[in-house]
């Protein structure tokens, strides 16, 4: 997997938004800062929504993280990858994989998302089976 991660999230009308791109560095500082951003309540969902999940991924969409931090900090944590694309007449089918879990220390997503940056995808996947993750 590449060095650099697309950084994207959701703006309060729950579009999809990139925010720029980061290393591994800055990843973890974005993690840090949404963390200690954290609300006790907020005023709609929307809101939460878009202040609370985001993920990083590859530039050419093929694989990414999707992150989702609730109150305390227990985490859904979400890996997916396209393996290929399957053509049939005038349509593209992406044929992906999928694997979640819930973290409960911030500390552990800070590391998968470390790993996310510098491992294989199969060696990113045999990480997260170990954790316990489910294939969705």
């Amino acid at each position: 997997m590449s060095e650099i991660k697309k950084y994207y999230g959701m703006d309060l009308n729950l579009k999809a938004v990139t925010f720029g791109y980061k290393n591994i560095f800055d990843a973890l500082k974005v993690i840090d800062e949404r963390c200690n951003n954290q609300k006790e309540f907020y005023e709609n969902s929307d809101q939460a929504l878009s202040e609370t999940m985001f993920g990083f991924g590859e530039e050419d969409e093929k694989g990414f993280v999707d992150i989702c931090i609730h109150g305390n900090h227990p985490t859904h944590f979400q890996f997916e990858y396209i393996k290929a694309k399957l053509n049939f007449i005038l349509f593209k089918f992406p044929l992906s994989s999928s694997y979640e879990i819930e973290y409960q220390s911030i500390d552990i997503v800070k590391d998968r998302v470390a790993q996310f940056f510098k491992l294989t995808v199969a060696e990113f996947i045999e990480i997260l089976i170990k954790d316990g993750a489910k294939k969705i």
